[in-house]
């Protein structure tokens, strides 16, 4: 079986392995800037979004408490017969009850998302490291196996230049 190479430029294997290389660190760069921006939005939801929140739930608790209270004040204020309306106020504890419910349900929302969030994150967390395997490892070694054919094939190049000038002046001899 005869195995020859058709290489129609040696120059075209080292550009495509320096394109190689390229891309090898540009996915690199990819994955690690990618893990980075995965990293922040789960802090956010952890850090900004579970601290915020709680926080809401005890700033709208106070003031349903004081909401409560102005309304106890106005309803024990002087005489029954001379009662003013509370209108106002039970309309504040209306207010402030609805204002904890929201709070409380964005508390429960958050904890529901961060941990969808976290295991979105490790799925893919794991497919990165595929791909930065790819890049850290496969990559390199395809770059190493393109540097040594192209090696091979200079080296074959000058052979059969020096074997072609051989038999031409053994030509030019005879």
């Amino acid at each position: 079986m005869n195995r020859q190479a058709d290489v129609n430029s040696i120059d075209s294997i080292r550009r495509f392995r320096v394109a190689l290389q390229q891309y090898g660190d540009t996915v690199q760069d990819i994955v690690a800037t990618l893990q980075c921006e995965l990293q922040r939005a789960v802090d956010w939801f952890e850090q900004d979004r579970m601290s915020f929140w709680p926080a809401e739930v005890r700033k709208a608790n106070d003031h349903l408490v004081e909401a409560l209270n102005q309304l106890e004040m106005k309803q024990l204020a002087v005489d029954r017969s001379d009662a003013p309306s509370c209108y106002d106020e039970k309309k504040a504890v209306e207010r402030a009850k609805r204002r904890l419910r929201y709070a409380e349900e964005r508390v429960q929302r958050t904890r529901h998302w961060l941990r969808i969030v976290k295991h979105e994150v490790d799925e893919f967390k794991g497919l990165m490291a595929k791909l930065g395997h790819l890049s850290e490892s496969d990559v390199p070694r395809a770059a190493a196996a393109l540097e040594r054919m192209t090696q091979a094939l200079d080296r074959y190049a000058k052979t059969s230049i020096a074997s072609s000038k051989q038999g031409e002046r053994q030509d030019t001899k005879e």
